[in-house]
């Protein structure tokens, strides 16, 4: 269930010493609310992210663009490596969060929420096998993961630049279980419409099944994508900015 990304197009240099945005909400780790103050917060930022904020690090992640990905094979379903270029997912910013903690003693941050639904379109290459089927084929398709809820988590350190504190992630965790997923994926077998209708219907007959086996690796690709998101933002707002005086 290995999975690469070839390439990051929401990879930013981290420069120190940003301020938030007059638009995004601050919150006090000393005030008694802190944590609901916190979701509210970062649930409202999000919701801006369909453009990006580069004054602190931020891509839009409406789409979150990502020039390639691979997804290794599975270990039952899907037996052949994924191969993905022109990936954009959309639907992240209507984003309803549910809860926020962040533990300054721990240092860990977790996300818990939902997306009525987030579609994923691209062009794919492969060639192998899924549900003991072959396929083949490279041209457009795209995937719609329909209300996804899911779980966020980084774990951070603190590290010094110019005398302020910044946090850093060193590990983050992502899963997410949706509802449903519809796929489809054009131009299977050099366009055959027959043969390509066919492994379609099967493909979403048993979307279960082939989520179970792969949808790991996926999670961990996007915790990866979310984690170098957090770092563009945390190495360039400090923790000070953020949270206030300890």
């Amino acid at each position: 269930m290995n999975f690469h990304i070839l390439t990051l197009s929401i990879l930013v240099c981290s420069c120190a010493c940003a301020k938030l945005p007059s638009n995004f909400k601050k919150c006090n780790r000393k005030q008694s609310d802190f944590n609901a103050c916190f979701s509210e917060a970062v649930a409202h930022a999000v919701k801006q992210l369909n453009v990006p904020v580069k004054e602190v690090g931020l891509p839009s992640i409406d789409p979150l663009v990502v020039p390639s990905l691979k997804i290794g094979a599975g270990t039952s379903a899907v037996s052949f490596e994924q191969s993905y270029t022109n990936l954009s997912l959309t639907g992240f910013t209507n984003v309803n969060i549910e809860k926020v903690e962040m533990n300054f003693k721990t240092n860990t941050l977790s996300i818990e929420g939902s997306v009525p639904d987030v579609v994923m379109s691209f062009t794919y290459d492969f060639n192998g096998n899924i549900l003991m089927l072959p396929i083949n084929g490279k041209g457009p398709g795209k995937i719609d993961i329909i209300k996804p809820k899911f779980s966020l988590s980084f774990n951070l350190e603190e590290s010094d630049k110019k005398g302020q504190k910044y946090f850093k992630v060193i590990d983050q965790k992502f899963s997410w279980e949706p509802e449903l997923l519809t796929l489809k994926f054009e131009n299977l077998f050099g366009g055959d419409p027959a043969l390509g209708e066919n492994i379609n219907k099967v493909i979403n007959e048993n979307w279960q099944v082939i989520f179970q086996d792969v949808g790991p690796s996926y999670s961990v690709a996007l915790g990866q994508i979310f984690g170098a998101i957090a770092n563009g933002f945390f190495g360039k707002v400090s923790v000070l900015e953020l949270f206030g005086e300890e």
